[in-house]
């Protein structure tokens, strides 16, 4: 339905176009222009008029048919953010601190196992897939989920916090994916009025060479070649409606691109409340304090050694 719509508003601008161009250049009215257009489309089956008012069509149709998909794209990655950024995981009540097994809870500290949280993630996405609906949703999850997953396997915040930042990169590129209809036009435009330019040329002049053949009269080549200058200077049209079209579908879909990103970022800001709950599993910070004392205890073993150079100098 809606892309019947967009087809009935590209003709609607065609015509519109044709009335505008009209009344502008020649002075005509409403009636004059529609019984010309009648006269070029029907009566004569001008191929000039016909490929210039398809082409014009096809340029209007493009333009509306990428800015329709590109809002789409934005209005999906918005609501795919709202999704997490509402997924009970994500909320701030929530005091329960994620864990692993090797954690060892503080005293009244409450805990919840990254295990269990992953199995009821990977839970609810199995329903949602098995429906084949709620894409929003089911995306939302399976980026939740890819945080958690991490935290599981790799038991380190700095390396589910690096992983997080690679799925907001994958989740990127694939609301870019949506655009490749509205990436496509925008380079295409160009090409397909200069390519209604060509034809338009190419046209008349086979009409040129038909109609002034044979024929040796001055006045009526001289009218043969106005009727050219006039059907070239039609042809044009279809390059400067393109241009503009071309235009207007580059700055939207730029300016898509750059709100995309900037959802995606906010996509990343909203695990911020299940990064914060995660816990370092104690054997890590055992670890760490062992790698510590080692450094400090190396540290001082060498001060030691200069302290005892200047010593033996000194005597």
């Amino acid at each position: 339905m809606r892309l019947f719509i967009q087809i009935i508003f590209a003709i609607l601008l065609t015509l519109g176009w044709e009335f505008i161009k009209g009344a502008i250049l020649n002075g005509d009215s409403f009636s004059d222009t529609s019984n010309h257009l009648r006269e070029e489309l029907i009566e004569k089956h001008s191929w000039v008029a016909v490929c210039k008012f398809l082409i014009i069509f096809l340029c209007f149709f493009l333009t509306l048919l990428s800015l329709s998909l590109a809002k789409r794209s934005e209005s999906l990655a918005k609501k795919i953010n709202k999704a997490i950024q509402k997924h009970e995981l994500l909320s701030d009540e929530s005091d329960q601190a994620i864990v692993v097994k090797d954690y060892i809870p503080r005293a009244g500290e409450q805990v919840i196992s990254v295990s269990e949280l992953a199995e009821k993630l990977q839970t609810d996405i199995d329903a949602l897939n098995s429906s084949r609906t709620d894409y929003i949703n089911k995306r939302a999850k399976n980026y939740v989920l890819s945080v958690v997953q991490t935290y599981r396997q790799t038991q380190s915040i700095n390396d589910t916090e690096l992983d997080l930042q690679r799925s907001t990169e994958q989740l990127y590129d694939e609301w870019l994916m949506w655009l490749t209809w509205p990436n496509f036009s925008r380079v295409a435009l160009p090409m397909l009025g200069f390519l209604g330019t060509i034809i338009g040329i190419m046209v008349s002049m086979i009409e040129l060479a038909e109609k002034i053949k044979g024929k040796s009269d001055p006045e009526e080549m001289r009218g043969a070649i106005i009727e050219l200058i006039n059907d070239i200077g039609v042809a044009f049209d279809t390059t400067l409606i393109a241009l503009v079209m071309a235009f207007i579908v580059f700055a939207f879909t730029t300016n898509a691109q750059r709100r995309l990103w900037f959802v995606a970022e906010h996509c990343q800001l909203a695990t911020e409340p299940v990064i914060r709950r995660m816990k370092i599993p104690n054997w890590t910070k055992r670890t760490d304090y062992i790698l510590e004392q080692l450094v400090r205890n190396a540290h001082q073993k060498f001060l030691n050694e200069i302290s005892r150079e200047d010593t033996g100098r000194g005597s």
